[in-house]
């Protein structure tokens, strides 16, 4: 692409956050978003249809799921999970061996941008907030991990209850406005409205239709993590230190891209959130104030 001229706005080659940008684009397909307004049905022509787009979003998923031989070959535990912090780039690993002959793996940004300061972090340093991670979910106790599956059971119940009362709401939107797109070709037949006046107001209404199926489409499609059975969960959560340190590396990695939520690097520290329900088991665990609310008589949690 850049030996054949294709520049960014600024002149400058696109780097791959710049490409990732342009798939993860709707509005090439006729769907723009603004913080004011949110999603809209915007009237420029369009570059693809929104099939073209939903198979490039599978493609790249697929991409993202599956391992690179360059991974199984090499033993790098974070090779393309991490981001820089201040620029986006990628961070790459390499081995680098001491005069005693031992060899240690270190992080660094690409700096594909060419504005960023190199800096090696061990691998080892880029795990301690992770393994401390797994400390706090073995601590749980196992009065304090019984009401917390009581609780994730509460919201697993109120987050089905609430998609579907939003699915709903959606279909009924969409069955009115099609009330409306009916009637409105009523009003043409008769010749009470111009074909002009009828065209721009049965253009308003499909916008509309196209935006509730949109919206819809979300809420059907959407990964809702609450499924997974919450007793699993726990235990899962509980060994999960014990679980990681007896894998092979490919599924270290694989545990790594399921726990961790946009994982970036600023310096030498790691930041990142992990990812539902894991969040969610330990919020309540460090916060069990409605733990003593539901039974006063409990002693005070070690969280506290």
């Amino acid at each position: 692409m850049t030996e054949m001229g294709l520049r960014n706005d600024d002149g400058k080659r696109l780097v791959r956050s710049h490409v990732d940008h342009i798939l993860h684009e709707s509005f090439y397909y006729g769907l723009a978003r603004s913080k004011k307004y949110g999603s809209y049905q915007h009237n420029y022509p369009h570059l693809i249809d929104k099939e073209l787009f939903d198979k490039c979003q599978e493609v790249r998923k697929g991409r993202s799921n599956k391992p690179s031989k360059e991974v199984e070959t090499k033993p790098f535990m974070f090779r393309g999970l991490l981001t820089c912090k201040n620029c986006g780039c990628l961070m790459t690993p390499e081995i680098k061996t001491k005069p005693s002959g031992l060899t240690f793996i270190y992080y660094s940004c690409t700096n594909g941008k060419g504005n960023c300061q190199r800096v090696y972090v061990p691998e080892k340093t880029l795990l301690k907030p992770i393994y401390e991670d797994f400390e706090a979910f073995s601590r749980i106790p196992r009065d304090v991990q019984e009401r917390i599956v009581n609780e994730l059971r509460k919201l697993n119940e109120h987050e089905v209850e609430f998609h579907q009362k939003e699915i709903r709401r959606i279909q009924g939107e969409y069955s009115r406005v099609q009330g409306k797109v009916d009637r409105l070709m009523d009003l043409l037949l008769d010749e009470s409205i111009t074909k002009d006046d009828h065209d721009k107001k049965l253009q308003q209404l499909k916008d509309q239709q196209y935006l509730l199926s949109v919206e819809l489409d979300e809420y059907t499609k959407a990964d809702h993590q609450y499924h997974i059975h919450v007793s699993t969960v726990i235990n899962l959560s509980r060994h999960m230190k014990e679980i990681f340190e007896s894998s092979e590396l490919l599924e270290k990695r694989a545990i790594l891209n399921y726990l961790l939520q946009n994982p970036t690097v600023s310096g030498k520290t790691l930041s990142y959130t992990l990812r539902n329900p894991f969040n969610t088991v330990l919020e309540l665990a460090n916060c069990p104030i409605w733990l003593r609310d539901q039974d006063s008589n409990l002693e005070p949690s070690p969280y506290t």
